[in-house]
């Protein structure tokens, strides 16, 4: 059985289940600017029964609702008509042994008028906030105050943390986008990008201009992702598909589309595609990995690997080149272990916004633009550079592709290979390969006066064209065309 009091009269039956309800005001006027609380000092009430300072509050009358009890309540205690202006906020605790629910809603105090209770009353006292929580003696009332007049500012704290945080958000949103609208607008978006396996590679369907890129005109990548014409994978009938694979003199560093080796190739050889999978600084076994991650989709009928013996063998040793992290092998009991790139937080960062990388440039060691693969910081990898060699080959007759190499000397205009460059030919000769030279029909165009270089080294549009004639006359008297 339950039953509900409106009184603090004792109950005879121990077995019913008791609650005590109450309606009462937080009630507030105003002085000038200042907010000041209604606390009433009642006579009889409180732990030692000497009386005690509290919210107005009593119990109901019959057919009252709460805000009619609350609100005759309160002008009994403290002589003010009031009205209610919010939601009513309940308090609940034990009182005498028996639960008590209390309903307090906020009220302003419309006009004062004479107290009524002066039995229970000794005085009402208006008091500020903080005064008023000081004074009332009672927990849960004093936390009501609390809630009411001082709200946590923990909470505040994290509301406007959250709020700066994301102005600061959209600032940088704003920012990024308008980074990369403006290098779309003058063609100098990002061409390369991060990839977990090649370490990095060109950013599909990108038009730019820049000092790696083309000479005078916009270079383009195409859908697959490498500077090359559009590409279907399936082949036309008579078509021989060719991949070339090589750094930057393959990419076409310093020369416009349409100069390089590989479209001079297609140009001299009838039905022929030359597939450009070239990268500015990729070293052999990055070109190896292309082989490897793509060479079963794009079905070639010959792969044509262009070798640069100015830094190809020093860069297997890498596993930092040029800031990016990149895939390398070691040798164990002559077998290739490949590494993956390990790409730091701030070549993730970099990757992923343009504003990042424009903060992070000065920043930038040159020092640390290379590192060495622990295996090899003291040793040579000339060994290494056979067995990619040999691996590409290997993996060129798995496609059914016989490999052409193709090699392109430390000094362009040498007629005579110096002594790295013939130490690296003899490590190809030792994989079973047996490679094109460049090198002396290169040194005897040079001397004829011919001008095949641009100032940094790379081939100029007449260098691509003198190339793609020496590989398609080797295609032809090696019996590699059909």
């Amino acid at each position: 059985m339950v039953e509900i009091r409106t009184s603090m009269r004792p109950l005879a039956d121990p077995d019913v289940l008791r609650y005590d309800l109450a309606a009462g005001g937080l009630v507030e006027r105003r002085v000038g600017r200042r907010v000041e609380i209604a606390i009433v000092a009642r006579r009889r009430y409180g732990s030692d029964g000497r009386g005690d300072h509290s919210l107005p509050k009593g119990h109901p009358e019959a057919n009252e609702s709460w805000q009619q009890a609350a609100l005759r309540e309160v002008e009994e205690e403290t002589g003010c008509r009031c009205e209610i202006v919010g939601a009513p906020s309940p308090v609940s605790y034990m009182a005498a042994g028996v639960p008590k629910l209390v309903v307090f809603f906020p009220m302003r105090c419309l006009e004062e008028g004479q107290l009524e209770d002066t039995a229970e009353v000794r005085e009402v006292e208006w008091l500020t906030p903080a005064a008023a929580l000081s004074r009332a003696s009672y927990h849960v009332e004093r936390e009501l105050i609390r809630r009411t007049y001082f709200p946590s500012r923990t909470g505040e704290r994290i509301r406007r943390s959250a709020l700066v945080l994301l102005a600061i958000v959209a600032i940088v949103a704003l920012l990024e986008g308008g980074a990369r609208l403006a290098a779309h607008w003058i063609e100098r978006e990002r061409g390369l990008t991060l990839d977990p396996q090649l370490g990095w590679r060109p950013i599909p369907n990108v038009a730019k201009r820049g000092a790696y890129w083309g000479q005078s005109r916009v270079a383009h990548t195409n859908a697959l992702g490498w500077r090359d014409a559009p590409r279907e994978l399936a082949k036309g009938p008579g078509v021989t598909r060719a991949l070339l694979l090589g750094d930057s003199f393959v990419f076409g560093t310093g020369v416009d589309d349409g100069e390089r080796v590989s479209e001079v190739l297609e140009r001299e050889i009838e039905g022929f595609e030359a597939w450009n999978l070239g990268v500015t600084a990729y070293g052999p076994d990055q070109e190896l990995r292309v082989l490897e991650l793509f060479g079963s989709t794009y079905a070639p009928d010959l792969v044509i690997w262009f070798t640069c013996l100015a830094n190809d063998v020093e860069d297997l040793r890498h596993e930092v080149r040029h800031h990016w992290p990149k895939p390398w092998f070691e040798l164990a009991g002559g077998e290739l272990v490949l590494h993956p790139p390990e790409p730091g937080f701030l070549v993730r960062l970099r990757n992923a916004s343009y504003l990042a990388e424009l903060a992070l440039s000065p920043l930038r060691d040159d020092a640390l633009a290379h590192r060495i693969a622990a295996p090899w910081r003291n040793r040579e990898a000339y060994d290494l550079y056979s067995a990619i060699a040999a691996r590409l080959a290997t993996t060129a007759r798995a496609l059914g592709a016989p490999l052409l190499v193709v090699v392109i000397p430390s000094d362009g205009n040498a007629a005579v290979p110096v002594p790295t460059d013939a130490r690296a030919i003899d490590a190809l000769r030792s994989a079973g390969v047996d490679p094109l030279l460049l090198g002396p029909d290169f040194a005897a165009a040079t001397s004829r006066g011919e001008s095949l270089l641009l100032p940094d080294g790379h081939w100029n549009a007449a260098g691509h064209a003198l190339a793609a004639k020496l590989v398609a006359a080797a295609l032809t008297g090696r019996g590699l065309l059909p």
